[in-house]
């Protein structure tokens, strides 16, 4: 069965829907709504970052998309382990690292929600990485890289996004 397949397939169901593609070396799930939006949570099992990690961020990406509203219901962690074949405890201590930073609450007996004010609080993380992001520019500098470099580097992401957001 092909993607499109059940995406149709899961659309028909009125409840999160929660299905799972395995590729060679990734896995990836693909959430598909009530509202009929659609993402993608991205897992490599063999890129060395643990996996607890990558759902982290591709959670918190989703929430920065839109993909996951503010107030919206997260897949379970049985739905998310069946779905990416992972360890319920891996999902378990993502969600609890994301509690933890207040990107999402727990609603004991219903699940995991996306916090009111998730996008700020993400929002405000990303802008403790410009500090980082300062100091890495002096070392390039200091090391001999050309401004036009370092700005073309910085620069590159935020095209690349303009360009998928314009598709």
């Amino acid at each position: 069965m092909d993607v499109t397949t059940a995406a149709i397939l899961c659309a028909a169901i009125p409840t999160v829907v929660v299905f799972a593609v395995e590729l060679v070396t990734r896995c990836a799930i693909a959430i598909q709504k009530r509202e009929g939006r659609e993402t993608m949570l991205l897992i490599d099992k063999f890129s060395g970052k643990p996996v607890y990690e990558q759902l982290i961020e591709g959670i918190e990406r989703g929430i920065l998309m839109g993909a996951f509203a503010e107030g919206s219901q997260l897949p379970s962690l049985r739905e998310m382990s069946a779905a990416l074949s992972i360890n319920p405890n891996t999902i378990q201590k993502s969600y609890a690292e994301l509690t933890r930073r207040g990107v999402i609450l727990p609603a004991p007996g219903s699940g995991c929600y996306v916090a009111p004010d998730a996008r700020e609080v993400l929002r405000r993380e990303a802008l403790g990485k410009l500090e980082m992001l300062s100091e890495l520019a002096s070392e390039l500098r200091l090391a001999g890289v050309g401004e036009e470099d370092i700005l073309a580097a910085v620069q590159m992401p935020t095209e690349n996004h303009e360009n998928k957001e314009g598709l």
